[in-house]
This record gives C-alpha cells, sequence and structure tokens, in this order.
C-alpha cells in the first residue's frame, strides 16, 4: 500500500523520548482524501494551508477507535506529534478518561492548554513548528507510567494483542477490572479496546504486507475464524480483509 505522497514520518525510540513516538507532516500536493486508521494515541496537530488560510488551527485528538476520512485541498498541511500510550494525560489532564474518539479545536485549544500559544509565532515553517511542539511537551512533567501499565502495553505488543485480558491481568498480579481501570485513567481505553487494536493492526499487515490468505492471517492474527477477523475489520478500518482501500494512512508504529 502506497504512502500518501507529502506525508512524512519520523519513529522516535524510546530512548530519545519517553513522550514522543513519532513526528508527522503531511502536505496535499492535490485535493483529494483519504482514510485515517484508528491507533489508540493521542497526537496533538497544527493544520493550514500555504496558498489560502495561513491561519494555524490548533487540534488535539483522543485516542481513536474508529477509522475516519480526511478531506483535503491542494497546499492543506498539518504537522503532529504523536504521543505514547499513557502520555495523552499531557494533552488532556483528568479528561483522558473521557477522551475517545474526541477532538478539541482552535481556540478550545489554547483554552485547554494556554502554554501551546507560542506556536502562533513561527509562521508556517515546519520545522519550527515541529521543535516548538517538542520544547512544549518537554516543559511539561512527565507521565510517571505504573509498572503494571508499562508491563502491560509490553505483553500485549509482544502477543500481537492476543493474549486474554484475563492472562494480561494475572501476568501483572492484579484484577481484568482494576486492569481496565489503569488503562482507562491513563491511556484513555479499556484494555480490550487497546488489545483489539494492536490485534486488529497485526492482521491488517499479514494481509495487506505479507500477502497471507485471509484464513491463515486470522489464524495467526488470533482470532476465532475469518468471520470474527472481518468484524474486527469493519469496525477498526471500515472496510473488509477483501476491500483494503488504498489510500489508507497506516500508524508506523504498528509497522
Amino acid at each position: 500500500m502506497p504512502i500518501p505522497i507529502g506525508y512524512h514520518e519520523n519513529i522516535i525510540t524510546p530512548d530519545a523520548s519517553r513522550k514522543i513516538e513519532a513526528m508527522w507532516s503531511f502536505v496535499a500536493q492535490k485535493s483529494g482524501s483519504t482514510v485515517i486508521l484508528p491507533d489508540g494515541r493521542c497526537d496533538l496537530i497544527i493544520k493550514f494551508n500555504t496558498k489560502k488560510s495561513k491561519t494555524l488551527m490548533p487540534i488535539i485528538t483522543g485516542p481513536a477507535t474508529q477509522p475516519y476520512q480526511i478531506e483535503f485541498e491542494k497546499y492543506d498541511t498539518w504537522i503532529g506529534v504523536r504521543l505514547r500510550p499513557g502520555n495523552g494525560q499531557l494533552l488532556w489532564q483528568k479528561d483522558i478518561c473521557r477522551a475517545k474518539d474526541q477532538l478539541v479545536r482552535g481556540l478550545d485549544v489554547i483554552k485547554h492548554l494556554p502554554k501551546l500559544n507560542n506556536i502562533f509565532n513561527f509562521g508556517l515553517d515546519i520545522t519550527n513548528i515541529q521543535i516548538e511542539f517538542k520544547k512544549f511537551l518537554a516543559a511539561e512533567m512527565d507521565i510517571k507510567l505504573s509498572t503494571k501499565l508499562i508491563k502491560a502495553l509490553e505483553f500485549i505488543h509482544q502477543t500481537g494483542g492476543r493474549g486474554r485480558i484475563e492472562a494480561i491481568a494475572n501476568s501483572i498480579q492484579c484484577s481484568s477490572r482494576q486492569l481496565s481501570r489503569i488503562f482507562i485513567n491513563n491511556v484513555g481505553l479499556t484494555t480490550k479496546d487497546y488489545a483489539c487494536l494492536v490485534q486488529f493492526h497485526r492482521a491488517l499487515k499479514l494481509v495487506n504486507n505479507e500477502g497471507l490468505p485471509l484464513a491463515d492471517a486470522a489464524f495467526e492474527a488470533g482470532y476465532a475464524d475469518q468471520a470474527h477477523m472481518n468484524r474486527s475489520f469493519k469496525r477498526f478500518g471500515g472496510f473488509t480483509p477483501n476491500s483494503i482501500p488504498e489510500d489508507l494512512s497506516i500508524p508506523g508504529l504498528f509497522n
């Protein structure tokens, strides 16, 4: 699947930043649309058009669990920073538990994050805006993630989201209900929602990148059967494994 022309993404290693997972930008070379897949992360974004409206539009997103289609015009520009799971509190504070599939735009972002007002001093320069994003996030106090959350996230990613929630909870010595509360209050999603997202992206890679037959991909990804995988694709992608769109924007963190 081709990466949309004009899209650039720089994955940040955990050693380089405990807060930032990726810096990304998209400059539309022509009018069109693209489908954005959910990744369960929170993003800080600035949008503008270099030829028309040069006004900067700040946006913060909550952890997404559903796809959405973006319409854009030529020269529309997005500059974004994707935060690691659990660091969405830097943008949402205590509201992270209610941020699922939510979005805040414009002056409401500045009211919520007044320190971000400095972003308007840097014009339309992508590099300078990204530097300011890093400064803003560096100035915020580090989120102290619980050891249980860190271990649970590692378990989910190492297993491709295939592990049962009870098994994840048992591995870190807590109940499934306690684990879900930890996830909701830190990631903004339930443990099940997050694990299912990881499983979906694993299956999508098996089908789309590695070309596995659908039955084999369903088995490898840990679904009960192919019908189960189909339901997951419809929920998180809005399509079936047989009709994967070409204009998808797939988060690099799942590759």
